[in-house]
């Protein structure tokens, strides 16, 4: 799956998420630590942040190319 995709798929999961365990499911699967975390906002906004990056590292990653 084309890495902006598979982005946008988890944005779509981020937004959908209300319940806690759908949230630290998510954090889980992207290997985002939850710690520090005590809200499901806050945990929303770190999955954001990281997926930003990851972008952000992409796209520097393909400028090197």
């Amino acid at each position: 799956m084309e890495t902006s995709t598979r982005t946008e798929s988890i944005m779509q999961k981020i937004r959908e998420a209300e319940d806690l365990a759908d949230v630290i499911e998510l954090m889980q699967n992207l290997n985002i630590p939850t710690k520090g975390c005590k809200t499901v906002n806050q945990m929303k906004e770190r999955i954001y942040e990281h997926l930003l990056t990851r972008r952000d590292n992409q796209l520097a990653s393909n400028e090197v190319r």
